[in-house]
């Protein structure tokens, strides 16, 4: 069974226009669980639906804040846990901005984000006070909660691909209200004082086409990115070799969220026309051999080690005589950059010495 990095893998290639991304994402949400792969982790919830995120504006309606500003290391400990509070909160911020629709409140609580990547977290909640009327028993193999929007979608402001997934889970069983977390890598540089526009549509209980609506309306939030990169770049130019093709590594560039590798193949990837907005077993074979298959690993000096070599997407551009492309991945927890002892790309290990 497809796990939901192999879906959002599908989607990660740029051939595709936005509409037949977005087609796609709507026919995969329904089998898009994973099982979290990662060397450590202690937070229990694991990633969870695949989400699109357009580039494309949408209709508005008003959006509000309820004056209760939350601290985003509380916020964000059910997705990347405890264990660095302090660079959460140096990195994120509250949003507190809201929207109201068919008797249910949308909050955009806080959001944390470097150069090329971005986490948000939202919290639903009944206006009336009680408690979503459904059974929402986490999935067992993910820990997310069986939910999924109709629609949904991100904006930051740029016309950039990139790639991301997304889960409902519940902060707290003892209220009425659940939390939706997107992570969200971009192609381009996300800009530190750039705006956010966010729409949800429809919340359906499962993942079936006949499933129930559990809340009906749409809401629409706006608010600022305005966050503090503290990602670092890491030496580069080191040449090696890629499934036997000839690769230079571009640039390197480490955040307390992520990894991310730029990178060019002295090879062209001869891609296979296909016009139904569905990757072909040829066409998929070549994205791995030219982008999933690269090796890809952050080392801590206590010994733990990412890897991020099956969960990270990309982009690849190809051209006339090289293949352009770049790979990267949100860690599963924040870590403190002068814990890092290494960055392993391909079968180079890369010592990372922030002095």
């Amino acid at each position: 069974m497809k796990t939901v990095f192999d879906y959002k893998n599908e989607l990660n290639d740029l051939h595709f226009t936005p509409q037949e991304k977005s087609a796609m994402a709507d026919r995969l949400l329904s089998a898009a669980q994973t099982k979290g792969n990662q060397a450590r982790k202690r937070h229990p919830l694991r990633r969870g639906a695949v989400v699109a995120v357009a580039a494309a504006l949408c209709l508005c309606v008003a959006a509000g804040a309820t004056g209760a500003l939350k601290v985003p290391s509380q916020v964000f400990a059910p997705v990347f846990g405890t264990a660095e509070t302090e660079i959460i909160d140096k990195i994120g911020h509250p949003v507190d901005a809201s929207a109201t629709a068919g008797g249910v409140t949308i909050t955009a609580d806080a959001i944390v984000a470097d150069k090329y990547h971005y986490a948000i977290v939202y919290t639903l909640a009944k206006d009336d006070g009680t408690a979503f009327d459904a059974d929402l028993t986490p999935i067992p193999e993910s820990g997310a909660l069986p939910l999924r929007w109709q629609y949904s979608t991100t904006s930051t402001g740029l016309l950039s691909g990139g790639h991301g997934s997304a889960y409902f889970f519940d902060a707290d069983p003892a209220d009425n209200a659940i939390q939706y977390v997107e992570q969200y890598s971009s192609n381009k540089p996300l800009s530190p004082k750039g705006q956010v526009k966010a729409v949800f549509q429809d919340l359906y209980l499962g993942y079936n086409e006949d499933s129930p609506v559990l809340a009906e309306g749409k809401w629409v939030l706006r608010f600022a990115m305005d966050f503090e990169d503290t990602s670092v770049s890491l030496p580069a130019g080191q040449k090696t070799t890629l499934n036997g093709m000839d690769m230079t590594i571009d640039a390197i560039t480490l955040s307390p969220l992520a990894l991310r590798v730029d990178y060019t193949v002295d090879s062209p990837m001869e891609w296979a026309e296909q016009g139904d907005g569905k990757m072909s077993e040829e066409n998929a074979a070549l994205q791995d051999r030219f982008l999933d298959s690269l090796p890809l690993q952050v080392t801590l000096k206590d010994g733990t080690v990412y890897d991020l070599t099956d969960t990270a997407g990309g982009s690849i551009d190809r051209q006339e005589t090289q293949t352009v492309c770049s790979k990267d991945r949100q860690l599963p927890e924040i870590i403190a950059l002068e814990d890092v002892a290494s960055v392993t790309v391909g079968d180079l290990v890369l010592p990372v010495s922030l002095s």
